[in-house]
């Protein structure tokens, strides 16, 4: 969508033509505010397929998706959704890991589950983590 109106304008520039404008209607505007430190931290109560979402979408060049493991931060570069199961108490258990597969952690979210593909530390180094883990 993005290149269409980027390439429409530039046509309509090139061509010699006014781009039209208007004023914004105050009551249907919406704001996205800046983010800061604290806001790049995933909220584990999401779902999986929105924390995968915000983890592609603050990653480089931004500050990148994080939580935090045993006091440490912890970078999330690369997750995946994995089809969901019953989790009894589940509100009790967001964030922890259920399985590990193929050497790869798996974490109950709101809704979902999620598979951590690449994690790493504040070195980027790759992080191991063990089955009895949360993340907050």
């Amino acid at each position: 969508m993005y290149f269409e109106l980027v390439d429409e304008i530039y046509t309509r520039v090139l061509a010699g033509e006014p781009l039209a404008g208007y004023k914004q209607d105050e009551n249907q505007a919406t704001y996205s505010l800046w983010l800061d430190h604290e806001d790049y931290f995933i909220v584990w109560s999401w779902s999986a397929e929105k924390i995968k979402r915000f983890v592609d979408a603050v990653g480089y060049p931004y500050d990148g998706a994080k939580a935090r493991l045993n006091d440490k931060v912890i970078f999330f570069k690369e997750v995946d959704v994995l089809n969901d199961v019953v989790v009894e108490h589940r509100e009790r258990h967001i964030g922890k890991v259920i399985f590990i597969e193929k050497g790869v952690p798996v974490i109950v979210c709101q809704q979902g589950l999620l598979v951590l593909k690449e994690i790493t530390d504040a070195n980027g180094k790759m992080v191991q983590i063990n089955f009895r883990s949360r993340f907050k």
